[in-house]
C-alpha cells in the first residue's frame, strides 16, 4: 500500500469536469455504500471495493489516499451539491407553498443521490455528513427554537420534526419512491405545520403560511 500511497501523493490535479473521472469516481462510491449496507466501515477492505467496482487497485489510489480519504471527499462533494442545490435556493417560509417547494426540492436531491442519502438518513445519528445536513436544515427553515419559550415544549418541535422528516424519507427511499417528491413533500408540510409551528402573536407574518 505504501508505493500507492506515494503515488497517490504525487498525482495532478483532476479535470472534476470530465466524464470518464466522474463515472469512475461514482462507480468506486456507489461500491463502498453498498458494501456499507452489510458491514460497518471499519470491516471493509480496498479489495473489495474495486472488485465491486470492477477497477484495478491503482485506479483506487489514484483518486484516494485510503478508505478514509474516500468517504471525507464522499460527504464534503455531496455537502457542497446540498448547499448549491438548497441551501442557497431563496426561501422566506412566509407561505405553505414555500415550505412545500423547499422539501420538494430536498426529496429530489435525495432521489438523484439515492445511495448516499440512504446511508445518511440510516446512520443520522452518528456520521457528520448528516450532522451538518440536519444543522443546515435547522439553520434554514423556521426553527422552533427561536419562536416559543424554554418553557414551552413547542420549543422542541423542529428537532423533533427534522428527525421525522430523516426517518420518513428514508422509509420512502427503502419503498421504491413510489411516492412523487411533490407528494411527500406536502405531507410533510401539513405534518409540519399541524404542530403549530408558525402559531405565535409576536410572529404574525407566520400565521399565514396555515
Amino acid at each position: 500500500m505504501s508505493d500507492y500511497y506515494s503515488k497517490s501523493k504525487q498525482r495532478k490535479p483532476l479535470n472534476t469536469g470530465d466524464k470518464r473521472i466522474r463515472k469512475t469516481k461514482q462507480a468506486i462510491r456507489n461500491a463502498l455504500f453498498q458494501i456499507m449496507e452489510e458491514k460497518s466501515i471499519d470491516k471493509i477492505t480496498v479489495a473489495e471495493i474495486v472488485q465491486k467496482a470492477d477497477i484495478n487497485r491503482s485506479t483506487f489510489y489514484f483518486y484516494y489516499e485510503d478508505i478514509n480519504d474516500l468517504l471525507r471527499q464522499t460527504e464534503n462533494e455531496v455537502f457542497e451539491t446540498f448547499v448549491r442545490s438548497i441551501v442557497l435556493t431563496s426561501f422566506s417560509f412566509s407561505k405553505k407553498e414555500e415550505f412545500v417547494q423547499y422539501l420538494t426540492k430536498y426529496m429530489e436531491f435525495c432521489r438523484q443521490n439515492y445511495i448516499v442519502c440512504k446511508f445518511v438518513t440510516a446512520n443520522a445519528c452518528n456520521n457528520e455528513l448528516a450532522n451538518k445536513i440536519r444543522s443546515e436544515l435547522k439553520k434554514t427553515i423556521p426553527n422552533s427554537r427561536t419562536l416559543y419559550d424554554e418553557d414551552d415544549p413547542r420549543f422542541y418541535l423542529t428537532t423533533f420534526a427534522i428527525s421525522g422528516f430523516l426517518f420518513a424519507i428514508l422509509e420512502w427511499m427503502d419503498d421504491g419512491m413510489r411516492i412523487a417528491p411533490a407528494a411527500m413533500a406536502e405531507f410533510l408540510t401539513e405534518t409540519y405545520l399541524s404542530g403549530a409551528i408558525f402559531i405565535k402573536k409576536s410572529k404574525k407574518k407566520y400565521a399565514a403560511a396555515l
